[in-house]
């Protein structure tokens, strides 16, 4: 994905990497599947991910900060296959059986 600041951030299927001004940044610490990244209208990055309590996460300076069950979010699985904004500003997530906002 494309984000703001002209940086390509990319979903691999051993997590997140940023690559701007010619340098590779990886996040070790997502470490799944990245299944979608969104950038919403604040510049905050989410990513989605596949399998583990945490399955979505925002990109916060060089490490990402992940939510789950624990943190208030209920997803009926444990992987996030989808992101997106709507005009308000509020950001969807969807897997494989269920849609939140």
């Amino acid at each position: 994905m494309g984000g703001g600041d002209g940086s390509l951030w990319i979903g691999t299927a051993a997590g997140l990497a940023r690559w701007q001004n010619g340098q590779l940044v990886n996040y070790p610490e997502t470490g799944r599947y990245v299944n979608a990244i969104i950038e919403d209208r604040n510049g905050t990055v989410w990513i989605a991910l596949t399998r583990g309590d945490h399955p979505l996460c925002q990109v916060a300076d060089l490490k990402t900060i992940c939510y789950g069950q624990a943190d208030g979010i209920r997803f009926p699985y444990t992987s996030a296959s989808a992101l997106t904004n709507d005009s308000l500003g509020n950001l969807w997530i969807a897997g494989a059986s269920f849609l939140v906002r």
